[in-house]
């Protein structure tokens, strides 16, 4: 049934213009749905870097950076994995078609007729997706946006926990004459991509201790942040690494290792 639905790949100079792509981002958007659909049948692959530069001509460096972006938008899962215990690193994918659809307008000109063929194409294959994934519910498939809302919530309840134990004096020696309040602290979109891309390097329990050390800080004001999330969240874009995070991580370790029973 899949070969007689039209995949509107970009297959021409005149399609090309319809896209809000760069031509490179174009071919390996068209080579991460024809493999996902139509090599793979919709369910999570992995993929060689030799193999990917061998089929699209793509730098790794410049790779990296589309694979980002996508993530970014939303629409692709992906991330290095071992392969086994005697072979190497290697990289992991999937679309999820639903909000590909959402976002569609960010890809394609919205005024336009690749537009109005993806948009039927997409409508066609997102059942067949979500009938594959949910036959395949052990893989490496994960949903980020759910991973994400329960690391938010989870870091809400760090910060109340801190304000608490703080207004008690359990951080200092005495009750300190000026309480904080139990006041929800602020996420945006950009946190939120930023806690996606963070979870690809650190496990959920690793986040959260590095945070409640940096609540703790923020409290005493050994940190004093404009934004209490955004400088925890602080990310070298060239290296990817998020320092902030690594040194309070670094920190709690420590104090744990020193005082076994606190």
């Amino acid at each position: 049934m899949l070969s007689k639905i039209e995949a509107p790949m970009c297959i021409n100079v005149v399609r090309l213009r319809d896209y809000l792509l760069a031509p490179d981002e174009v071919v390996l958007f068209d080579w991460l749905l024809v493999k996902q659909a139509y090599v793979f049948h919709f369910k999570p692959f992995y993929y060689s870097q030799r193999r990917v530069e061998s089929e699209t001509r793509i730098a790794r460096r410049r790779f990296e950076t589309m694979v980002r972006q996508f993530k970014d938008q939303g629409w692709l899962w992906s991330e290095v994995r071992q392969k086994g215990p005697e072979q190497g690193p290697v990289r992991h994918y999937a679309v999820d078609y639903r909000r590909l659809r959402e976002c569609l307008d960010q890809i394609v000109r919205y005024d336009s007729p690749t537009y109005e063929a993806y948009k039927t194409y997409l409508e066609q294959v997102e059942p067949m997706a979500v009938a594959a994934q949910q036959k395949n519910e052990g893989s490496a498939f994960r949903d980020a946006a759910a991973e994400v809302q329960a690391l938010e919530e989870q870091m809400q309840k760090v910060y109340q926990d801190c304000v608490e134990r703080y207004n008690g004096g359990a951080f200092t020696e005495k009750i300190p004459s000026r309480r904080k309040l139990h006041t929800q602290i602020p996420f945006c979109h950009a946190h939120r991509v930023l806690m996606q891309r963070l979870l690809l390097s650190y496990n959920q329990y690793s986040i959260l201790a590095a945070f409640t050390h940096y609540c703790k800080g923020v409290l005493l004001e050994h940190y004093q942040p404009n934004n209490i999330v955004g400088y925890f969240l602080t990310c070298n874009q060239v290296t990817g690494d998020f320092p902030v995070v690594a040194e309070c991580l670094n920190a709690f370790n420590l104090y744990h290792y020193m005082r076994p029973n606190v």
